[in-house]
């Protein structure tokens, strides 16, 4: 039988459901697992299985996000090895976000990324950063400004103009020459105006076109509504 809708499979009984979240397509072994989490309260080690074996990448990203909400911190810490970058940046996001600042074990587990991973990966560890960081931490958003990839320096710069404080602001200086991207010289320009020159002080770039949305939003690698590929 096919199914076309996630009520379907919620009619559907637990043996069935469980069974679907293994042989189905990717959509129906997604309905069943979040069928299976809503219902059976013993689901979750089957449900961590899943998480670390399903062949979807998106189908691996949602059961990271409801191993966030059981917080089965060790799922996460698998996932964050996980071959395809999409899914190991779900996994970082909702360890940062479970991770208090001062859980110093976590965050020197998850800083090393920032040099060795993919973009996806990197981007997501700037933009979930505490807004208040170990100085230490903090280091990490100028050093990014000369990243490689330009959305990782974009995340950076998103950062440095949520807390503009003045040893940011010189290293965004420090950095503007340097940098390639027009859209990003545009932005770092704008955020080295004063403040009362600035056309949107809360939204430091807005007056540039296609510039990235409001600072210190949660991007596309947070919890997003995933594509299931």
């Amino acid at each position: 039988m096919v199914y076309t809708d996630l009520s379907e499979v919620q009619r559907q009984p637990t043996n069935l459901v469980r069974r679907l979240s293994v042989v189905g397509d990717p959509r129906e072994r997604l309905w069943a697992a979040w069928t299976l989490g809503l219902r059976d309260v013993d689901a979750q080690t089957w449900l961590a299985q899943r998480a670390r074996i399903d062949p979807s990448p998106g189908v691996r990203r949602h059961l990271a996000v409801m191993m966030a909400g059981f917080r089965r911190l060790d799922v996460l810490w698998a996932l964050t090895c996980d071959p395809h970058p999409r899914v190991r940046a779900t996994a970082i996001v909702a360890l940062c976000r479970l991770s208090p600042n001062h859980d110093v074990v976590a965050w020197d587990r998850i800083m090393p990324r920032l040099m060795t991973d993919a973009v996806e990966v990197r981007c997501a560890i700037l933009r979930e950063l505490p807004a208040d960081p170990r100085p230490d931490v903090e280091r990490v958003w100028p050093e990014a400004l000369g990243d490689g990839s330009t959305e990782v320096r974009a995340a950076a710069l998103d950062r440095i103009a949520a807390r503009p404080r003045p040893h940011l602001l010189r290293a965004v200086a420090a950095r503007l020459g340097g940098e390639t991207d027009p859209g990003l010289r545009r932005r770092m320009r704008g955020l080295l105006r004063p403040t009362s020159e600035r056309p949107d002080s809360g939204r430091p770039g807005a007056d540039e076109p296609g510039a990235t949305d409001a600072v210190g939003a949660r991007p596309e690698a947070a919890y997003p509504l995933m594509c299931i590929n």
